[in-house]
């Protein structure tokens, strides 16, 4: 099992929380960061929420491009959660730690303030604004790509695109 997706998923949480009980000033790292990724990556909802609001707490204020990596995912994951107002929240919040493109979060943020648009009837318009953020991350941050893509598939399906749908698939 230890090559597994689900086993890596695993050894990425115990890893996380051995680091955040053996290190005290764990919150002044970028595992907190790393730690709403992982677990947005893993589609640990509950879990991503939970460390991007520690993110939060510790860092009232504007974030920083290092403290603002998760908040993409966070974004997505309070999306999936139904809340689009924290998730706008969130992916403003990541639009807002980079100045210029920084493909992760920017091209991330941008995709799920998309997706929002795309869900609230944005139509045409809004569903380019995502592929567009699709496009930057694939062209970026590949790794980084793939659930964001999945929204563009999805939504393009759904809006009867499905060249669009097709070609991001």
């Amino acid at each position: 099992m230890r090559g597994t997706t689900i086993a890596r998923v695993v050894e990425a949480r115990q890893i996380l929380e051995a680091a955040r009980a053996a290190d005290p000033a764990f919150a002044h790292t970028s595992l907190l960061e790393v730690g709403t990724v992982a677990f947005g990556m893993a589609g640990d909802v509950r879990q991503a929420l939970a460390w991007a609001a520690e993110t939060i707490a510790w860092n009232p204020g504007a974030l920083t491009v290092q403290k603002g990596l998760g908040m993409p995912f966070a974004a997505l994951m309070a999306a999936e959660a139904g809340d689009h107002a924290l998730a706008r929240r969130y992916a403003e919040m990541g639009v807002a730690t980079c100045e210029g493109e920084w493909c992760q979060v920017t091209s991330g943020a941008k995709a799920v303030l998309g997706r929002l648009d795309v869900v609230a009837g944005g139509g045409e318009e809004a569903l380019a604004r995502l592929e567009l953020a699709v496009q930057g991350l694939v062209s970026g941050a590949l790794a980084y790509s793939p659930m964001f893509a999945l929204d563009l598939v999805e939504l393009s399906a759904l809006a009867a695109d499905r060249a669009r749908a097709d070609a991001t698939a």
